[in-house]
């Protein structure tokens, strides 16, 4: 008896429907009838009763698939425990950093930890907050450092993922000389609307923000000129054909002479953190990272 029959065995058990069930194991009908066919042999029972036109489990069955259930979870349960195990005494670290933060400290930062920690493995992946989210839950990325705003999450994972927001900010209206509210200070949302906007695309946290503070102002989100890049967004800002919404720490690194940020009221405030689930804390390599990236982020945010 090998454990794979009675993974096929439960799917059967499942489906009642060898087609149906053979799909969902990735592997061919006759593969399966005849695995089924030789644990029947093994056990001296017949476990399916068949006819051209149904499948249903004899009593001898059923009491089997039970137990095969059972053996599966315990099986599946082994390889998970394990698989963590290994993922504690590991020296690699994945982390994910929001897309537009290469060109801010959060890299240097990084770059320290790795010159001090020479026997770890850090991968880096870059993406927009809803991948990093995302690359988070399906446990793809160990940390993520990303815009966070908590209308994302569920309250299982509020209540499970350890959260440090570290930077504050706000958006601001990003214009070029030729706007009719250059000389302004501060404009209402109203006017925000007005202008011919570039946004980066949809999946930007900028873009999450900006949406949920216009719906809250009792607006409707209009379609925004959506660009592939924060770059390209800036070039079209630059050269008067509209305008863009962002924050300060990532408008820095873009803003050209003949560009200003205004305030935008009432004010859309973000937040940035280092996110990780508060299971992976075991890990020593995970917590003293963390540990680390807090202490030089806010050492910064103080400087």
């Amino acid at each position: 008896m090998e454990l794979q029959q009675l993974r096929y065995l439960v799917a059967l058990s499942r489906t009642l429907n060898f087609s149906k069930a053979a799909e969902e194991l990735f592997i061919s009908q006759p593969t399966l009838s005849q695995q089924i066919r030789k644990l029947e042999e093994e056990l001296g029972v017949k476990l399916i009763e068949r006819s051209t036109r149904s499948v249903k489990m004899t009593p001898i069955g059923a009491r089997c698939v039970d137990l095969a259930q059972q053996a599966v979870d315990a099986a599946n349960r082994m390889q998970e425990i394990t698989q963590e195990e290994k993922r504690r005494s590991s020296k690699k670290l994945n982390i994910g950093v929001l897309a537009v933060y290469p060109q801010l400290n959060i890299s240097s930062i990084i770059a320290e930890y790795q010159a001090l920690h020479l026997n770890e493995t850090v991968n880096m992946y870059f993406g927009w907050s809803v991948d990093l989210l995302d690359r988070l839950r399906r446990k793809k990325s160990d940390v993520i450092i990303t815009n966070l705003d908590e209308v994302q999450l569920s309250q299982a994972e509020i209540a499970s993922w350890d959260i440090h927001p570290f930077l504050e900010d706000q958006l601001y209206l990003v214009v070029g000389e030729n706007s009719p509210v250059y000389e302004r200070k501060v404009v209402g949302m109203e006017e925000v609307l007005s202008q011919q906007l570039f946004m980066p695309g949809s999946r930007s946290s900028a873009n999450i923000f900006f949406a949920k503070a216009i719906q809250n102002a009792g607006y409707g989100v209009p379609e925004f000129n959506e660009c592939p890049s924060i770059m390209s967004t800036f070039n079209f800002v630059a050269t008067g054909r509209g305008a863009t919404v962002m924050s300060k720490h990532v408008s820095q690194p873009y803003l050209r002479e003949g560009m200003k940020l205004i305030s935008i009221t009432p004010t859309i405030k973000t937040y940035t953190a280092i996110v990780l689930r508060k299971e992976s804390l075991g890990r020593p390599v995970i917590r003293e990272f963390r540990d680390f990236f807090l202490q030089r982020a806010l050492e910064g945010a103080a400087g």
